[in-house]
């Protein structure tokens, strides 16, 4: 009998997760279950947007969400968001953007040009009210920096950047694999004399349910990128061992390379 293709992907896979986070085989084929999920309900919205229908965005615990947009209103400088793509990133682009509630421009840069998607979702933040611009493909660095002296709030997927702003790509070790990491948002930042915040999503527990953002340091422009790259990074990091189901990109950290 020929397995079926799927599987002989999927045991490398669950193998590599088991390793790399010291679970059980059972809890890594949970997770990698519960990421496919994800990736299923990426495409779902992707397709939404694609049809013209608006999203509507994740819902925050609402503590959480008052305490951040409290945090936004008292910091009146331009600020770079280091965002993870995580579970429903589109919907909680949106959610952020609620939750800041300070008029600013929010700012989300993508690094492909995708025109349907970007139509769909700005007309998601028209309905909520939300000053969403949408910035994709390359050649975006003056406007981003000409954004940020103005005070903007620019969204970046840091895991999702290799090799824009001009930032190198590099294999940075940890849990016994090699992540592809750029350290080009932090060199923008510094460009713009803009600081960066780490930002990411968990469940919160309890009745009031929702998610709870994760703040991570201010990450000051004064020093060097590749320090503060190595902040978001450890970041990054504490937030997967927390959350492993909600990363979206573990197939491309175990894909064969090249």
């Amino acid at each position: 009998m020929t397995p079926h293709p799927h599987a002989l992907y999927t045991l490398p896979l669950r193998q590599r997760l088991a390793r790399c986070l010291a679970l059980s085989p059972r809890d890594a084929t949970r997770i990698l279950s519960q990421v496919r999920l994800a990736q299923a309900g990426i495409q779902r919205d992707l397709r939404q947007l694609r049809q013209g229908i608006p999203l509507h965005p994740s819902p925050l615990c609402p503590l959480a969400k008052a305490s951040l947009g409290a945090a936004f209103q008292g910091y009146r400088g331009g600020l770079v968001l280091w965002s993870i793509h995580e579970t429903n990133y589109l919907r909680l682009l949106l959610a952020l953007g609620q939750a800041m509630n300070d008029q600013k421009p929010v700012i989300v840069f993508r690094a492909r040009q995708q025109p349907d998607e970007q139509r769909g979702l700005l007309h998601s933040a028209t309905r909520l009210g939300l000053p969403l611009q949408v910035l994709e493909g390359g050649g975006q660095g003056r406007p981003l920096l000409r954004a940020l002296r103005r005070g903007a709030r620019i969204v970046l997927l840091g895991d999702a950047l290799p090799g824009m702003h001009q930032g190198p790509v590099e294999a940075w070790p940890a849990l016994g694999e090699h992540f592809p990491f750029s350290s080009g948002p932090f060199r923008l930042a510094q460009r713009a004399s803009c600081p960066i915040l780490p930002v990411a999503f968990l469940p919160k527990p309890g009745p009031e349910g929702g998610l709870a953002p994760q703040l991570g340091p201010l990450l000051l422009p004064s020093h060097a990128p590749k320090d503060n790259a190595a902040q978001a990074f450890n970041f990054f990091l504490a937030w997967l061992k927390q959350a492993p189901e909600r990363w979206l990109l573990w197939h491309r950290l175990f894909a064969p390379k090249p």
